[in-house]
């Protein structure tokens, strides 16, 4: 049987349809949900530092209440982007300016407490703040000022001042940035332009390949941060001790809230770049699969209601912990595997750490 060959007319339509169909992808990415994502974190912002004002300016109960609940959005919302780890966040330390973590050293919470420990912060400006270190000028740091020790100075008159003064310059600093990031992702000439037009003349992303590996990677890169990173910290192994004083946002109690909105917004990410177009095969029952298998990861993180150092003292909630990084795993084993491959990405090539 002799094969016909393939028209170099038609291999090139064939590959000018899968250019058309990528940029329809990666533009669905941007506009869908980096775009919103970083407007949701500029607003948080804004609200954090209008409720860190008012706190210094009324210091009470209701003030600092209400500035935690600003602090918790703003986390929640930054929890919701913070896969985006390119472009715009990526210069000028932004994503360590806004989050540092893991703090492996104690770096930052030593800077914390040293600065909080006397009046230095009462005569900073937001570029005196800007110019120390990135580990205290961001959530980091500002959790410590309102939920750690000595926060209860900033209900009273007067003995907080320096405390809250600290505590609006970081929101100040988090805000400043969170409008950066947004008006810089709203340029359709910048960063967004090359996020949605790969082709031979992008200087990053030159071929659908390199772009869908670029979102496939993000995906599972993301995943494998939280489940070794985010959860490995303060959970450890059978071979090497949990440090539950290490988890992300443990004096707010955001830890596992933050870490079921990471997992929400890589479901997010997946659903609104559209990127089951890419396949060749078995689109909508890989589809789903991926959303099941993401949904399991989703609901376990959400069923912790304590605090991290009650969660690893009891043996159920223990085991549930586990089982989070069990599902994690089998999310990344399905996108870089079963999905990879279907959407032509298997050459050799494998996004995740093989374990």
């Amino acid at each position: 049987m002799v094969m016909a060959p393939v028209m170099p007319g038609s291999a090139h339509a064939a590959d000018e349809r899968q250019l058309l169909q990528t940029r329809d992808i990666m533009a669905s990415t941007v506009n869908s949900f980096v775009r919103p994502g970083y407007a949701a974190f500029h607003a948080a912002g804004d609200r954090l530092v209008a409720a860190a004002q008012q706190l210094c300016a009324s210091p009470g109960s209701a003030s600092l209440d209400a500035t935690r609940d600003a602090f918790t959005g703003a986390v929640l919302s930054w929890s919701a982007i913070e896969i985006v780890r390119f472009g715009p966040v990526s210069a000028e330390n932004r994503f360590e300016r806004v989050l540092f973590y893991p703090d492996r050293k104690g770096t930052g919470l030593r800077q914390v407490q040293a600065m909080l420990a006397g009046d230095e912060a009462l005569g900073w400006t937001l570029a005196d703040l800007q110019g120390k270190s990135v580990a205290i000028q961001g959530l980091g740091g500002l959790e410590f000022a309102l939920f750690g020790e000595g926060a209860q100075a900033l209900t009273g008159a007067g003995q907080g001042k320096s405390r809250c003064r600290y505590v609006d310059l970081a929101a100040q600093n988090i805000g400043s940035i969170g409008a950066e990031l947004d008006a810089a992702w709203a340029d359709d000439k910048g960063v967004a332009a090359v996020w949605m037009k790969p082709g031979p003349d992008n200087r990053v992303l030159r071929d659908p390949t390199e772009a869908l590996s670029q979102l496939i990677g993000t995906m599972i890169h993301f995943y494998e941060h939280i489940r070794d990173v985010r959860i490995g910290n303060f959970l450890g192994t059978a071979k090497k001790p949990g440090l539950p004083r290490t988890a992300i946002y443990r004096r707010s109690g955001l830890t596992m809230p933050s870490i079921a909105a990471n997992l929400s917004a890589i479901k997010l990410l997946f659903n609104q770049s559209g990127i089951e177009r890419s396949l060749t095969h078995d689109a909508q029952k890989l589809g789903d699969m991926v959303r099941f298998e993401m949904d399991q990861t989703i609901k376990t993180a959400n069923s912790f209601d304590s605090d991290v150092e009650a969660l690893l003292t009891d043996t159920e909630t223990r085991e549930r912990l586990e089982y989070l990084q069990v599902a994690i795993r089998s999310v990344i084993q399905r996108l870089d595997g079963e999905f990879s491959a279907a959407a032509g990405l298997n050459a050799g090539f494998s996004f995740g750490d093989g374990d």
